[in-house]
């Protein structure tokens, strides 16, 4: 970017410095020149500017992910088990792996990061997030004695460091909904 952003002050430089030539110079064969390096200029600017936007290390401090739990699974009430958002509805990187629910932090920053679940009528769904195996947040979704539907989330920020892996898991659950309705997402601010 800062490439850029110095070819286009060098660029407005030469084009005032033209004007200002032609205004005072009149032959045919230096306007004609100095066209020719103002379009020599503005090809280089392009090549910059497609270079900065194609630079997938640009792609790579950007992370966002949202997965979701395709279907309805069934739990043993006091086993924790590591909740796996198999089908990825948006991803950048390779941040989320859809066969084991785990997001990998591919860089240093502060992430913020979100679950939601649905629980059914007479069933719970309480469920924690992780980071690197440590509590980081709880969400309640304790439905056992309620004949509606209850649906529970939680938000989360949290610095991580490369390599730094997260997941959500239950505490005490015995179903979830699925079919979308239960998620897992982040991405990073910074």
């Amino acid at each position: 970017m800062a490439k850029m952003e110095a070819k286009v002050q060098e660029m407005e430089k030469k084009n005032n410095e033209g004007d200002q030539y032609l205004k005072l110079n009149s032959t045919g064969d230096q306007t004609s020149t100095q066209i020719s390096q103002i379009q020599r200029d503005l090809l280089n600017l392009t090549l910059t500017v497609d270079t900065v936007c194609s630079d997938t290390s640009l792609e790579n401090r950007s992370v966002v992910f949202n997965a979701v739990v395709s279907k309805p699974l069934d739990f043993q009430r006091s086993t924790p088990v590591n909740v796996v958002c198999d089908t990825v509805l948006y991803l950048t990187g390779n941040v989320h792996n859809p066969r084991n629910g785990f997001f990998t932090a591919p860089t240093g920053g502060l992430y913020v990061f979100s679950w939601s679940t649905l629980a059914l009528t007479r069933k719970i769904f309480d469920t924690e997030i992780l980071v690197n195996g440590q509590r980081k947040g709880l969400a309640n979704c304790n439905n056992e004695n309620n004949p509606g539907i209850e649906n529970c989330a939680n938000t989360i920020p949290d610095v991580l460091k490369s390599g730094d892996k997260v997941n959500i898991r239950t505490t005490i659950a015995n179903y979830i909904y699925g079919y979308h309705w239960s998620t897992f997402k982040g991405w990073t601010v910074w």
